[in-house]
């Protein structure tokens, strides 16, 4: 799968065919054999091809006598799996996307300068949808399924103490922070993934700084509940993920434990029997 800036990339151009030249004379054969590249980003490997021409400026490749190009004299990029001149490679490194999702690999490995220089400007953006893309990675990286959860818990919380009316907006959105990381928790950038750890820390600290905010706040501790199960004095929140869960029905807040203890929510067993009446 690729996408190219601004818009989706069919499978043919994730195969490593997404640049197709426009149809030209007979007899023009030369320029017909090659196109400027476009800036694809690809979440799986293209496929590889030995291209006789400069992937990056379409001069002709020095071959070796097998047809094969000419080792020390044509260079190979691992991002676009295609063959570029010296002048268009001058081996620089970079993470690649597809390594990163498939194998959850932080190797940086040599690409063309065309390559660098798009992989450079998308680092930051949270263009990495894991959960549609690599959901799997959740469940085998455990730094990652604990930033999800984080993240997931993030987004509880602003939605609680966002109509709160005594909430700054510097509290609501600490300009340290990248509005993703926040708003769509499965969306990542190629940057987030590779100082993950740090990700994990900083969105601690303003799950922490929330949290703070909601102890502290007459009316966010009274929008708090008891669990509607075992009516512990002890009050519960929407966004308390690993303590609490909502009945998907009528949702009401529980202990997870004790929900998940119960053969039927509570409350809805009682709206049933009220409307029965």
């Amino acid at each position: 799968m690729a996408t190219t800036a601004g818009a989706p990339a069919s499978d043919e151009a994730a195969d490593g065919d997404e640049r197709r030249a426009p149809e030209h004379a007979a007899g023009d054969a030369d320029k017909s054999a090659w196109a400027p590249p476009r800036r694809v980003l690809h979440f799986d490997m293209p496929q590889r091809a030995c291209n006789k021409r400069c992937y990056g400026c379409g001069a002709a490749l020095a071959l070796a006598p097998d047809g094969a190009p000419a080792p020390g004299k044509v260079r190979f990029c691992e991002y676009t799996q295609r063959h570029f001149c010296t002048g268009c490679h001058h081996n620089k490194h970079f993470y690649i996307p597809a390594q990163v999702l498939r194998h959850w690999d932080f190797r940086q490995y040599l690409v063309s300068d065309f390559a660098f220089d798009f992989l450079e400007s998308i680092y930051s953006e949270p263009c990495l949808d894991i959960g549609t893309l690599a959901r799997d990675l959740f469940h085998n990286v455990p730094v990652l399924a604990d930033v999800r959860l984080i993240r997931l818990q993030l987004e509880h919380l602003y939605g609680f103490i966002s109509a709160c009316p005594t909430t700054s907006h510097d509290l609501l959105n600490p300009p340290h922070v990248p509005s993703h990381l926040i708003h769509t928790p499965d969306m990542y950038s190629l940057h987030d993934t590779v100082e993950l750890q740090l990700v994990k820390n900083l969105l601690q600290e303003v799950v922490e700084s929330w949290c703070t905010h909601v102890a502290t706040c007459a009316g966010c501790r009274a929008r708090g509940t008891r669990c509607a199960i075992c009516h512990s004095p002890k009050v519960i929140y929407p966004f308390m993920l690993r303590v609490a869960v909502a009945c998907e029905r009528c949702h009401t807040l529980f202990h997870r434990d004790c929900l998940l203890g119960s053969l039927e929510c509570p409350q809805c067993k009682r709206n049933h029997a009220a409307a029965s009446q």
